[in-house]
């Protein structure tokens, strides 16, 4: 718009122009609200019947004494449990990575053109930001084998308070 006002171009050029950036982002904004509110959730719930019915042919298929084994029992009420929650959070994170990946992209080509040493700040906190990414899951990951059987029992108690014959 300044270059039209400044090379005294014809207006009709910069109408194009905005028209053109408003059907584009109505367009992004609409398919998105349509992927969010019909498509993802089918799909998500797709993908999560079908790995909870992976999950218990296997267990169908396991031996019964397995199921006497407590760190077998643990791991394997932590997985049914977490199973479908995890699944949702790896799609998000895909989702998130490629727009991370896209914003990259387009964030570095803009500083390239504009400033080279801003370059080396944003792959510096890129790599930072990797690096306490991982050590924060690792942490979760050790917290979660921690509280594991804990939570096993709590389940277990707060199934027998509840079941009748148990009264």
């Amino acid at each position: 718009i300044v270059d039209s006002i400044q090379y005294q171009r014809p207006f009709i050029n910069v109408l194009i122009f905005v028209v053109c950036i408003f059907i584009g982002v109505n367009t992004v904004y609409v398919w998105w609200n349509y992927k969010s509110a019909y498509i993802e959730p089918k799909a998500k719930e797709n993908i999560k019947k079908a790995l909870r019915l992976r999950l218990f042919e296997k267990a169908a298929g396991l031996d019964l004494e397995c199921y006497d084994n407590p760190d077998f029992y643990n791991d394997f009420v932590w997985s049914m449990s977490e199973a479908s929650g995890r699944v949702e959070k790896v799609l998000d994170a895909i989702k998130e990575l490629i727009g991370a990946i896209a914003g990259i992209v387009t964030t570095g080509v803009f500083v390239l053109m504009t400033d080279r040493v801003g370059i080396f700040i944003a792959v510096f906190a890129v790599t930072i930001t990797i690096f306490v990414n991982k050590k924060s899951n690792k942490a979760q990951l050790e917290l979660d084998d921690e509280i594991r059987p804990i939570q096993r029992k709590r389940d277990y108690i707060n199934r027998v308070i509840y079941l009748g014959e148990f009264a």
